[in-house]
């Protein structure tokens, strides 16, 4: 279920969530949220081996713990709710899903409109508490 959205940065103090999901495409990185982190925290995003669809690469920094998914290749978000949905079921137990918040981080400037508001439809679908952080680019 989706408890807050705000486009803001999520590497400021004042943002209390402490889990970060956000979406890796297959090959390169997107020009969002991966890009960010990649350029200042975490440079082994900027790999250009394939990456396989479905898989995780999480990284603990500044207190948090970020997460991204593989779920996309280029344009092609089709594959997005499903793997979102999955990943959101196994890193989060029935017990944690109603007690911890998740921060995720997409972009609408990203993607389509239809494929932003499937995986919205994922996100208020699903069981965890969520905070989308729509990436502000500029």
């Amino acid at each position: 279920m989706i408890i807050d959205m705000s486009v803001s940065r999520v590497l400021v103090p004042e943002v209390t969530v402490k889990k970060f999901i956000f979406m890796l495409p297959v090959r390169g990185l997107g020009e969002g949220f991966d890009a960010l982190l990649a350029s200042s925290s975490w440079s082994e995003l900027n790999s250009e081996s394939l990456r396989i669809m479905g898989s995780l690469q999480t990284r603990p920094w500044e207190g948090k713990t970020f997460h991204g998914i593989v779920c996309y290749d280029g344009d092609d978000y089709s594959p997005a709710p499903e793997m979102i949905q999955q990943t959101l079921q196994s890193l989060f137990p029935n017990v944690l899903r109603r007690l911890l918040p998740v921060g995720f981080v997409l972009s609408e400037q990203d993607m389509s409109t239809a494929h932003y508001y499937r995986i919205m439809g994922t996100l208020a679908r699903s069981p965890s508490k969520i905070h989308v952080f729509d990436f502000p680019h500029k």
